[in-house]
């Protein structure tokens, strides 16, 4: 019998900030492996009882295409958008952007830092794995303020 190769996938997406700083975006990336979605961000509040590094997140939102809460004492939440996606199999670009989140993100280097304006942010760090991969010419829009943050 034939193996099945591994697929890999990588989804980035944005939705705006919070209510009053929605003129600004929030990003995040799914990556998927083995059929498994694993959502990747930073949320600017240490949560016990999930799974994070510092602030950098996985999984706390349980829905990976789900944006966050338009206020933060809101039950509604903002539509997301997707900007970019890769896929592919073992070797792929793809599968080293899977495998560089997966085990670089507990060392992300501003992962016990965060601030709003000008950085390190969510957007700081969605460009630090984008820095990491300067082929796949993937670019945050202009309002993703923290994104060269340094």
């Amino acid at each position: 019998m034939k193996k099945i190769p591994e697929k890999y996938e990588v989804y980035f997406y944005i939705c705006p900030a919070h209510i009053p700083f929605h003129f600004a975006v929030h990003p995040w990336i799914v990556t998927v492996k083995n059929g498994i979605s694993t959502r990747w961000e930073i949320i600017h509040r240490k949560y016990d009882g999930k799974e994070r590094f510092g602030y950098v997140y996985k999984n706390f939102y349980t829905n990976p295409t789900q944006g966050i809460k338009k206020k933060l004492t809101s039950s509604d939440y903002w539509d997301a958008t997707l900007i970019a996606s890769l896929s592919g199999y073992q070797k792929s670009q793809a599968q080293r952007i899977v495998d560089f989140i997966e085990y670089q993100s507990p060392h992300y280097p501003y992962k016990d830092i965060y601030k709003f304006f000008p950085g390190p942010n969510s957007n700081t760090y969605i460009g630090w794995i984008l820095k990491e991969f300067p082929t796949i010419e993937i670019k945050l829009p202009w309002n993703a303020f923290g994104k060269n943050f340094k």
